[in-house]
């Protein structure tokens, strides 16, 4: 999460579709994350961080993600303090929908392995 505070407008509607993931789970989780520290410090929410030093960054999220309005605004931010960030949306895709066995989350990972510069393991060096 890069907002523990979830208060962004659009987690609500994003509930209802995302199939795995909850405003009540990412709570707590946000919660014990803490470890009782308030919710919107830089430590457990990177939103309210500094942003200004960080490298480039790629997201991987779903449209139907309910962490998808967090992931905007934190694209926003950070475009709005120079920073890089090359954001990619699947449609109708669920949180952690890279991790399940279906044909998006292959693309996904071949993204990602794109993003961090790896090669294919059947492309020759």
């Amino acid at each position: 999460m890069l907002d523990s505070t979830l208060g962004e407008p659009g987690i609500e509607s994003l509930e209802r579709k995302d199939l795995l993931q909850t405003k009540k789970v990412l709570r707590s989780f946000a919660e014990d994350w803490s470890g009782g520290e308030n919710t919107a410090h830089p430590g457990v929410s990177p939103f309210f961080g500094r942003l200004d030093s960080l490298p480039p960054i790629s997201t991987f999220i779903g449209t139907h993600d309910i962490l998808l309005p967090g992931s905007r605004a934190f694209a926003a931010k950070l475009k709005a303090e120079n920073g890089t960030i090359e954001p990619f949306e699947y449609e109708r895709m669920i949180h952690d929908f890279a991790l399940l066995p279906i044909p998006e989350a292959k693309h996904v990972m071949r993204e990602i392995r794109s993003a961090l510069g790896e090669k294919e393991a059947d492309e020759k060096p």
